[in-house]
């Protein structure tokens, strides 16, 4: 869930960080150990407002060759991301991908978010 770290009494055209936890199950990515980077994945999201205009967005790439620890890290916990959004007041509809590099495949997820 967002969560806007700003005062709630933002003034307006000002904009609020929202925050996000993203979290990727490791058992829907492949992980090739054969590759050069052996998990490449492509994390993004782009905040729409209803009128399909854009007010902001973010593209983290995720690349490497993680240990066997930390990959069990991930097999519990998932691959997790802190990411943030810059966003004015108003309704959006953000939509969040990812893509994994490995098996070319694209997962994403729309949620309506309101910025007060």
């Amino acid at each position: 869930a967002p969560a806007p770290t700003a005062s709630a009494d933002t003034a307006p055209g000002q904009k609020t960080t929202v925050e996000f936890l993203v979290t990727i199950p490791l058992g829907s990515i492949r992980v090739d150990p054969s590759s050069s980077s052996a998990l490449d994945l492509e994390i993004g999201a782009i905040a729409l407002t209803r009128d399909t205009r854009e007010a902001g967005e973010f593209l983290h790439p995720v690349r490497g060759n993680p240990k066997p620890e930390v990959l069990r890290q991930f097999a519990r916990e998932g691959i997790r991301l802190r990411e943030k959004l810059e966003l004015p007041p108003g309704s959006y509809d953000i939509r969040f991908l990812a893509r994994d590099n490995n098996a070319a495949q694209i997962g994403t997820v729309v949620f309506p978010l309101d910025v007060k």
